[in-house]
């Protein structure tokens, strides 16, 4: 993003991309924890529904939703870790979907939650704001580019082009005009 931009957006956009990114953030870890304690009820779910390795998924999925949780709160890699956390939201939220009408689910796997923070990790992740690790990391960069492109970089002026200068333009049948038309 460009400093423009960046200065435009105003300090109002930075406080809540980061309120929701921390709100985010906590909602998935604490779904992370849930997912962690209801690891036999996930797997039965997963092996009845005839998926492989059931029981691989849910022992690492609580801990990559943890660290996708944590890195999302703090604006690190925010894109990847909204799109992880937004995919396992949809699966979270597919899982309690198809669930059957009396099937025990976990508490925390309540679809209108699922739905609202999956739809939540779009704007940070699209753009997580001045106030995460993304946006400071993007700023000193930047500023970086830009204090090397002023030490090499000379500006050079091209003088501007005039109708004269350019060349003449083809007609039909090989007559070319020798000179442009004049605008006096």
């Amino acid at each position: 993003m460009s400093r423009s931009t960046d200065t435009a957006r105003g300090p109002l956009y930075d406080l809540t991309v980061l309120a929701v990114r921390l709100a985010v953030g906590w909602v998935f870890a604490e779904h992370a924890w849930r997912t962690r304690d209801g690891a036999p009820l996930i797997t039965a779910r997963l092996t009845e529904l005839g998926l492989p390795a059931g029981d691989i998924v849910v022992a690492v999925l609580p801990y990559v939703e943890l660290l996708c949780a944590l890195a999302f709160a703090v604006g690190l890699v925010t894109p990847v870790a909204g799109a992880m956390l937004a995919t396992i939201a949809s699966g979270a939220l597919w899982l309690s979907m198809t669930a059957a009408p009396h099937a025990p689910t976990l508490p925390a796997a309540s679809p209108a939650l699922l739905a609202t923070a999956m739809l939540a990790c779009l704007p940070p992740a699209l753009y997580p704001g001045r106030w995460s690790v993304d946006g400071v990391l993007a700023t000193r960069s930047a500023t970086r580019h830009e204090m090397s492109g002023n030490r090499t970089k000379p500006t050079l002026k091209t003088p501007a082009r005039r109708p004269e200068d350019a060349p003449p333009l083809p007609y039909p049948e090989g007559r070319a005009a020798l000179r442009r038309p004049s605008h006096t």
